[in-house]
């Protein structure tokens, strides 16, 4: 199925050019935090999941973001939604958390090699 998005329900009345560059993307932020749309109800559950990976060194953005970064643009994306499913908190926890152990047992294994050879 392919990712699909809707951002005409946000109030983009006072967004600037990065917003409107952000917001065709934003659906592959969602997917990133487990979410399909962005509300006021979710909107805290989705900044903890960003700064989440952030800390995990596995953020979305190319660059660290603030928490105050983070709450600009998940509010300015109130009423954006995906086909993206929803994963419980512990659910998407676990996943990232096996992925996040996987590549420090990656690296230690890669390290082993290289003081074999």
């Amino acid at each position: 199925m392919a990712l699909s998005y809707n951002y005409e329900k946000c109030d983009n009345s006072n967004w600037n050019e990065d917003d409107k560059q952000l917001a065709p993307n934003f659906c592959f932020t969602l997917m990133a935090v487990g979410m399909q749309d962005v509300t006021e109800k979710n909107k805290d559950e989705i900044i903890f999941r960003l700064m989440f990976l952030q800390k995990l060194g596995l953020g979305v953005y190319t660059q660290d973001q603030t928490l105050e970064r983070y709450q600009d643009i998940v509010n300015k994306m109130i009423g954006y939604g995906t086909n993206v499913s929803n994963e419980t908190r512990r659910k998407w926890m676990s996943y990232k958390i096996k992925y996040f152990a996987e590549r420090i047992e990656n690296n230690i294994s890669h390290a082993k090699l290289k003081d074999d050879k």
